[in-house]
């Protein structure tokens, strides 16, 4: 009996689409969030500044680190510059960080065609290494005691070897430890001869380490203090500041100061600069996730234009930011995917009630019921009402669509009495050529060309359907 076969369904991609970082002088061509002046400035700041040095690239969840750091890696690489980068998260199933980091400088240094001399003594080293990791173990305890930490039952037993051990012998493990860490760092030190020429320092990236378990964390920012702190090394850590610290209060106690632990260990702060999202969001209507599942409907022209000029004027008005925006996007795209046969004024409509979902659930869940609420909806919404003198440019073409929602045979008596006073502001502004006419005449060309059918009441409450699905779900962004 042959297998059964099935239908090929294109699966929906709920991850945000991937930014592609290329190489030369293509390196920013996808990056429409402005970094290249920014990466250019901290390029100059690493590589000439006296070290060790351990700088923080601080920015909210979903503020574009990841893509930011990436982007800087290769910019390094494209100037023949050695740089390491760690993604901490992926890597904090390890007991010890310190591996995955000796793991990135055990490759660099295969790759080095340089100073076979001091790559040999590296392989020596790399036999105390164990030993190391082992016997810091007891010097770990210790600093975390200092640290303010309460230090939990999994380290009982290090605890408890340590009260039992001799005072000579604690004292010669501590001669060996310090022995082990004084020869890792000479050899480290020596490693970095095989930088080139033209670089002081060896650049290490280290990313997410805000999703880290806070133990995890704790032990990585102590290996970079005690194991790293040598000449040539630049460490950057893209985190969040203000997360980070709370995770460890989180961890070990409300009273725990968080900040000021961090402080011992970050020698400078740059903040990451908000980026351009109008720019944004015309990169992100023009990648193809959204582009096929518009596509996917009826064809209309204008469909990614209406959909751009709405998210420009509700983004900026509910001070959404980057990761505000890859969600709504992400929900947006599920949504088409599940319902694409449909026309301009859904992809409008759904993002107008995403985000009155979120920005005003009390008047979204009273709007469901009760269509004649539209015009406070619009008002809040866009910021206008027909009785206004200004009108931002777009909001016609959000309330046009919100209008024209309701145009069906069993509401037509709400649809007309919502839309009257729109009307009249028209025909009051006929004669008049200014911005506010310009937006009622978009809002009226919207609604007089639509047809008056049962779709468009079907169209408005399966946008609702769709909302309540998608919009109970979150999708944690990764920028």
């Amino acid at each position: 009996m042959s297998p059964r076969r099935v239908p090929f369904i294109k699966p929906v991609d709920l991850k945000p689409d991937e930014i592609e970082i290329k190489s030369g002088n293509l390196l920013y061509q996808n990056d429409l969030l402005g970094r290249d002046k920014e990466i250019s400035v901290l390029n100059q700041v690493v590589r000439n500044v006296k070290s060790p040095l351990v700088m923080s690239l601080d920015s909210p969840w979903g503020g574009g680190k990841t893509i930011f750091i990436q982007l800087w890696h290769q910019s390094l690489k494209d100037a023949n510059m050695a740089s390491l980068y760690l993604n901490a998260w992926e890597s904090d199933y390890f007991d010890d960080p310190m591996l995955p980091l000796l793991v990135q400088i055990d490759q660099w240094l295969a790759n080095t065609n340089s100073d076979t001399e001091k790559k040999k003594e590296w392989e020596m080293v790399k036999e105390v290494i164990p030993a190391l990791i082992k016997e810091t173990a007891i010097t770990a305890v210790r600093n975390l005691g200092v640290a303010g930490i309460e230090v939990g039952e999994v380290m009982d037993s290090t605890k408890e070897r340590i009260s039992q051990e001799s005072g000579q012998h604690l004292i010669d493990n501590y001669r060996k430890i310090n022995e082990s860490m004084d020869k890792f760092r000479e050899s480290l030190q020596n490693a970095l001869c095989c930088l080139p020429s033209h670089q002081y320092n060896l650049i290490i990236f280290i990313d997410e380490l805000d999703r880290c378990n806070p133990h995890y964390a704790v032990k990585m920012l102590e290996r970079i203090k005690h194991l790293f702190n040598i000449e040539g090394i630049v460490f950057v850590l893209a985190i969040n500041k203000d997360q980070l610290a709370k995770s460890f209060k989180g961890v070990y106690g409300p009273d725990f100061d968080g900040e000021g632990y961090l402080k011992r260990f970050i020698d400078m702060d740059y903040q990451l600069k908000e980026p351009d999202l109008l720019k944004y969001i015309d990169y992100k209507i023009s990648q193809s996730s959204i582009k096929e599942a518009i596509d996917a409907g009826p064809h209309d022209p204008k469909s990614l234009e209406g959909l751009a000029k709405t998210l420009k004027i509700l983004v900026p008005r509910f001070d959404y930011q980057l990761r505000d925006v890859n969600q709504l996007f992400t929900r947006l795209n599920l949504i088409l995917r599940l319902q694409p046969d449909t026309n301009q004024p859904f992809h409008v409509l759904i993002v107008c009630m995403l985000i009155l979902r979120n920005e005003n659930p009390e008047l979204y869940s009273k709007y469901k019921d009760d269509p004649s609420l539209v015009n406070e909806v619009i008002n809040i919404l866009t910021g206008v009402k027909p009785t206004d003198d200004e009108f931002p440019e777009g909001s016609g073409t959000i309330a046009g669509f919100i209008l024209d929602s309701l145009q069906g045979i069993d509401i037509q008596e709400i649809f007309y009495s919502a839309y009257q006073p729109w009307k009249k502001k028209s025909e009051d502004l006929n004669e008049s050529k200014n911005s506010v006419h310009r937006e009622i005449q978009r809002l009226y060309q919207i609604v007089e060309n639509a047809r008056f059918n049962d779709h468009y009441t079907n169209f408005r409450m399966l946008a609702f359907e769709q909302v309540e699905l998608v919009g109970s779900i979150n999708f944690p962004d990764r920028t």
